[in-house]
């Protein structure tokens, strides 16, 4: 699944397991799809069916370069700004493994949240961007993006990129909610491998892909 799904907070003002899905909050296309999907198997396991729910923060990896999460090194190498707010990484070696390990715990019926650190999305330009040799990217303020949005409803349907400025979009991307992995790491004695350190990695894989297309 995904922490799209994550509404509630907890007594420490945290999102993590158990954070219900708020159905009177508005939710991006992707974040409803993945709620029903968790219906589907919460219902499979009361039937019986053993099962295990996982929800990555947002996963960092290794190909698949200009598609879901593996768009992140493609588009700070283009773009020239970014946007102020915290979000929940993980890399896409810590999900197998916990996947992995949890199937084989029998840690059936339960919900664990994944993520290595939260971390604004800011630095993570900053460090793909000086490894490529380019400028920091401008922040973009909400007062811009709200801008953006105005400039959405009147010409959204002539500029294709518009349409991405929605009030749900600005929302997720101007937010600061702090995501807990405490149940992961309390259940597996897990140690993530740091966002840095998988950044890098994963860049080193990027830049030669590039080469190598050339």
């Amino acid at each position: 699944s995904s922490i799209a799904v994550l509404d509630l907070f907890n007594d420490k003002g945290e999102l993590d397991e158990s954070s219900d899905f708020n159905a009177k909050e508005e939710h991006s296309a992707y974040a409803i799809s993945k709620h029903l999907s968790e219906m589907e198997v919460w219902r499979a396991s009361a039937e019986g069916l053993n099962t295990i729910i996982i929800n990555p923060g947002m996963i960092i990896g290794s190909g698949n370069w200009g598609k879901s999460s593996g768009d992140i090194f493609p588009t700070f190498e283009r773009n020239r700004f970014t946007f102020f707010f915290f979000s929940a990484y993980v890399d896409v070696r810590d999900v197998a493994k916990i996947a992995i390990d949890l199937m084989e715990k029998n840690a059936f019926a339960q919900r664990f949240v994944i993520i290595s650190e939260n971390k604004r999305y800011a630095e993570l330009g900053k460090q793909i961007r000086t490894k490529l040799g380019l400028k920091d990217a401008e922040i973009l303020s909400k007062t811009k993006l709200n801008i953006g949005r105005i400039a959405n409803i009147l010409f959204g349907w002539l500029i294709p990129p518009l349409r991405m400025l929605t009030k749900t979009n600005i929302e997720a991307i101007t937010s600061f909610n702090t995501v807990s992995n405490h149940k992961i790491k309390t259940e597996l004695d897990y140690q993530f491998i740091p966002i840095s350190e998988s950044v890098d990695f994963h860049l080193n894989h990027y830049i030669n892909d590039k080469k190598h297309r050339k």
